[in-house]
């Protein structure tokens, strides 16, 4: 006979857990979370006290690390390139805590890919910087020329 019990997540008092955790990877070093409140309403208003202990450390073995939040997103930095994270958020109003969210894992981008990102970048920049130039040059020029009609000889 399987017997389970039904284990609660750890947690004081009765907030949810924040769900709908995301990561986006923003380079090599950094990475932004968001998440939902369910203990809020649709708006996703913070409106009280609470604030959001987050949680992440690189896998398999590195150090446990947090950030304290008054917001539904933070963006972590110094993060090593090409390491694969943990991430876990939970809820902290007066005394009462939520249980972690689920947790997530993602790696941060490779250095060299990030390098390329960056190249990538700048080359769609110029670009279309020169061809604004090229937009501007020709409006000048049809500008002359219908403003300037042909001597009459």
């Amino acid at each position: 006979m399987l017997c389970a019990l039904a284990v609660p997540p750890r947690g004081s008092g009765n907030l949810p857990a924040p769900v709908e955790l995301r990561t986006r990877m923003l380079s090599a070093h950094s990475v932004r979370l968001h998440w939902v409140d369910p203990s809020l309403d649709h708006t996703q208003r913070i409106g009280d006290e609470r604030y959001y202990n987050v949680y992440y450390h690189a896998v398999p073995h590195g150090k446990n690390l947090s950030v304290i939040v008054k917001a539904l997103h933070v963006t972590l930095h110094d993060l090593e390139p090409g390491r694969r994270y943990r991430f876990k958020v939970r809820t902290v109003k007066g005394v009462n805590t939520s249980p972690f969210s689920d947790t997530i894992t993602d790696r941060t981008m490779p250095g060299i890919l990030a390098l390329y990102i960056v190249i990538i970048k700048i080359i769609i920049i110029i670009y279309l910087f020169t061809k604004l130039i090229r937009v501007k040059i020709k409006y000048k020029l049809w500008c002359e020329s219908t403003t300037n009609p042909a001597p009459v000889l």
